[in-house]
């Protein structure tokens, strides 16, 4: 397929990996590729998937888990080549310090990207080096790039669109976030997965690698200027405008000098897509850096706007004023007698100084670590918490509309069904039985349903069928819908009853953790489940305002944590709008049970801390004795010495270390101090 168009039909694609690097489809083996079957640190070599200047990389199999993984192996084709052996080398040696630095590169980007989590970003399982050269290994991500992919799927327009970039942006603040750029976003970078259909984001581009592919490159890249998230968001511009105008942008240097030479997005998808969205995508392709959305939050609100403009929404009230009463200073502490000398380290006894000293040295890292660790984790721990919470009360809303569209959808059919047109057209007898038939067996097929019933164009039943238990029914779902004889006149109706108590069910068996709540709320805020039975048909705003006041009008799923409960206890709360109804499933789930296994580390931590403390203290002390006591003796011995008892003021020396060293020179010392008194006394 050309770089540039999108072709009007093209047969559908083979799904491919998640293949990092410049590699492109290559047809057969690479000529320096590694053979078929070559064994790589674990991983045997299954074939080539691409070949780019920059590497090639390989279909493989972890040979140890029986898993495919992608490999990506570091491999200049314009500096270096395969050796025999299977090594890579430098063509020559002057280019042997450019080919290290780019090698450097290359695991600088394995390392980034095997410290980002994120289900839009490709997952780096290892790193590692040999053959003199550098491998990455990636997860296997089947599915299609999105050069191939969007041409046959154009007719979802601008809502399929935006829903699939919506996690995509989100892992991209989480590469932003991080500091971390990726340089080479193009339609060929974002894969879709088989499995679920999401944006997935390949092959991050190492700093000091080559300006990536013509015409997505920001104009910052050619120059060699600074760059930022800015520099993304032109990339991602470019890769919608290929999407909306079926041709990649002219290079940035060719539109600086020749502003004509492109179409705006504008001009290519009016009437096809909104105008904030197609305003959007030219602002992000601004030649300026300084008047493109600074950051991928800031381009996501414009170019979602139009989307978002068609759901109702409602603004959350603000956050109480908190005054701090009291305004007289805290009186000083006077300090006097044992407790200002306590507090003067200059007066502390020496072992007490000995023993601080040591519990500081020891206790202060591991301390600081083990706080920056738990921070840290709390942040991630809170991170994953919201995406779970969120996931939960999407399944629930999922499962809801899927319950909700199936109930319409048997109402419709029946409404076309020919038997009841037929039959309120000429009613007898033998209609009437067999459609009551046609009734129960549909009843007794279907669970969920608790009644058919036929009326006719007075409103009065004419055939119903019941499903057994259906009188006590609590909270059914009524469907209704009118059904038109061949000249389109109204001859009657079908009514379709579903038990609510499936709606029940559904929402509990979304919860999935018995820590988590569910319920759900209808447009006015009223709630029409909760585990607590007392609370439903009560309004949300009288018994969590915080929580009304953020779901009001949801029309996209959101959350809100930090939430005060009226137990005292701070939660995190998500919800999820149901399709086709004015319903919003929520979950809530108290922090303190999603926080519950980061207080145990911390528990554990303390009690290790105060474990060494313990250690740390009586080794110290006994150390401090050791230096101590010596010292305790020479202090004795020269008061005895100050006070003329030279039978007390001998040192006892059992050490050979300078102390012991100082004692015997003391003891000399008294010795020579005992002779001249002796002499003294002796003279006339």
């Amino acid at each position: 397929m050309a770089d540039t168009d999108i072709p009007l039909a093209r047969p559908a694609a083979p799904a491919t990996p998640a293949a990092g690097g410049d590699a492109v489809s290559v047809a057969r083996q690479a000529p320096s590729a590694l053979p078929e079957g070559f064994r790589l640190e674990g991983y045997r070599i299954d074939g080539v998937l691409g070949q780019g200047p920059f590497g090639i990389t390989y279909r493989a199999t972890d040979v140890h888990l029986g898993v495919p993984v992608v490999i990506k192996e570091y491999l200049p084709e314009d500096i270096a080549f395969r050796q025999a052996d299977a090594s890579v080398s430098p063509n020559a040696s002057r280019q042997r310090d450019v080919f290290q630095r780019g090698m450097e590169a290359f695991l600088v980007e394995a390392r980034t990207l095997a410290s980002l989590r994120h289900p839009a970003i490709v997952r780096v399982l290892r790193f590692f080096e040999s053959n003199r050269t550098a491998y990455m290994v990636l997860e296997f991500e089947a599915g299609t790039p999105l050069r191939q992919w969007w041409p046959q799927h154009q007719q979802l327009g601008e809502a399929g669109l935006v829903e699939r970039l919506a996690p995509l942006f989100d892992g991209i603040a989480v590469l932003h976030a991080s500091g971390v750029l990726h340089r080479d976003i193009r339609p060929d970078n974002i894969q879709v997965r088989d499995e679920d259909g999401r944006f997935v984001l390949l092959d991050f581009r190492a700093p000091g690698q080559a300006v990536a592919v013509a015409g997505y490159a920001a104009p910052e890249q050619h120059e060699r200027a600074e760059l930022g998230p800015w520099t993304d968001l032109y990339a991602i511009g470019a890769t919608l405008y290929w999407a909306v105008s079926g041709r990649k942008p002219p290079e940035a240097p060719a539109r600086r000098a020749d502003p004509a030479a492109m179409r705006s997005a504008m001009e290519c998808g009016r009437g096809r897509y909104g105008e904030a969205f197609l305003r959007a995508v030219d602002c992000a392709l601004r030649l300026d850096p300084a008047r493109r959305p600074r950051d991928i939050l800031e381009l996501r609100r414009e170019l979602f706007a139009d989307y978002l403009s068609k759901l109702d929404g409602s603004g959350i009230g603000a956050d109480g004023d908190t005054i701090i009463d009291g305004d007289r200073p805290l009186p000083k502490p006077r300090l006097r007698g044992g407790l200002r000398q306590a507090l003067v380290p200059a007066t502390w006894p020496l072992a007490t100084k000995i023993v601080l000293a040591l519990l500081v040295a020891a206790l202060l890292p591991l301390a600081l670590g083990a706080w920056v660790a738990l921070s840290g984790g709390r942040q991630a721990l809170a991170r994953a918490e919201v995406r779970f919470v969120e996931q939960v009360a999407q399944g629930g809303a999922g499962r809801l509309a899927q319950f909700v569209a199936d109930g319409r959808q048997l109402t419709r059919t029946l409404a076309t069904d020919h038997d009841l047109i037929v039959f309120l057209a000429s009613p007898d007898e033998n209609g009437r039985a067999m459609l009551a038939d046609k009734f129960a067996r549909l009843v007794l097929a279907q669970p969920e349903l608790l009644s058919v019933t036929l009326l006719d164009r007075a409103g009065r039943p004419l055939v119903a069928g019941e499903a057994a238990g259906a009188g006590s029914a609590a909270a059914p779902q009524d469907y209704r819908e009118t059904v038109a004889g061949d000249d389109g006149s109204v001859l009657g109706a079908v009514v379709v009853r579903q038990r609510g108590s499936l709606v029940a069910a559904i929402l509990d068996e979304a919860r999935r953790d018995p820590a988590l709540t569910a319920f759900m709320v209808d447009g006015k805020g009223t709630l029409l489940h909760h585990p607590a039975r007392e609370r439903i048909a009560r309004p949300l705003a009288e018994q969590e305002p915080a929580l009304a006041a953020a779901m009001q009008g949801a029309k996209a799923v959101g959350h809100v944590d930090d939430l005060p409960l009226p137990s005292g206890q701070r939660a995190l709360a998500a919800w999820a709008p149901v399709t086709g109804t004015d319903w919003t499933v929520g979950v809530s789930d108290a922090r303190a049970g999603a926080e519950a296994p980061l207080s145990r580390a911390e528990l554990h931590i303390g009690w290790g801390l105060l474990v060494l403390a313990l250690l740390v203290g009586g080794l110290g002390w006994l150390f401090a004795r050791g230096l101590v006591r010596p010292v305790r003796e020479l202090t004795q011995a020269a008061d005895a010495l100050k006070a003329g008892d030279f039978h007390n003021a001998t040192v006892p020396v059992q050490r050979r270390d300078e102390l012991g060293a100082l004692a015997r020179t003391f003891n000399v010392m008294i010795d020579v101090l005992r002779q001249r008194e002796r002499e003294r006394e002796r003279r006339p």
